[in-house]
């Protein structure tokens, strides 16, 4: 190839990307674009997902019984529960147990009876719980095949949870 066509290409070439890039861009901003491409990636990899937790339906008691004992029931009978394991090393372990839970739920009563709480304060400690349910429910995924997602982001909302009622619980006077 001759020299000054070589020259000339070095130059068009370049210029013709540019014009090609600003008519493309034209159109959509670069966030518009990054953006849309991270909701197709997500699409990609959760439109067989659901939610297992929201399948269970989550109730004040499940999540009380995360808060303080660390797990969480698997399907509707309650017979199945994943539970946190918050070892030495600081390891975070998981483990799925078949097995009846042995107190059918009485923590959240017991706890209510032994601060004496009112009614009103009773709905207070239903609304701290019930407010963490959606981010509960998003924890853990499954897909049609049975494969499961779960957030590391579960051991820390187990914490979040726990320290918001134990807040809450220390700020209550003791009714005789």
């Amino acid at each position: 190839m001759n020299s000054s066509l070589k020259k000339w290409l070095l130059i068009l070439v370049p210029i013709f990307l540019t014009v090609l890039l600003i008519f493309i861009f034209k159109e959509k901003s670069l966030s518009k674009i990054v953006e849309e491409q991270k909701l197709n990636l997500a699409g990609f990899y959760t439109k067989n997902l659901y939610s297992l937790l929201g399948k269970v339906g989550l109730t004040n008691d499940d999540i009380f019984d995360f808060a303080f004992k660390g797990r969480l029931p698997l399907n509707d009978e309650r017979d199945k529960f994943i539970q946190l394991d918050f070892n030495d090393d600081n390891y975070n372990n998981l483990e799925i147990v078949d097995n009846k839970f042995e107190d059918d739920h009485k923590e959240l009563g017991q706890f209510v009876t032994a601060l004496n709480l009112s009614k009103d304060q009773r709905k207070k400690v239903d609304s701290i719980l019930s407010s963490y349910r959606d981010e509960l429910e998003e924890q853990i995924l499954i897909s049609s095949n049975n494969s499961m997602a779960i957030n590391t982001n579960l051991w820390n909302l187990h914490k979040v949870i726990l320290a918001d009622v134990a807040s809450f619980a220390s700020g209550i006077t003791p009714q005789p």
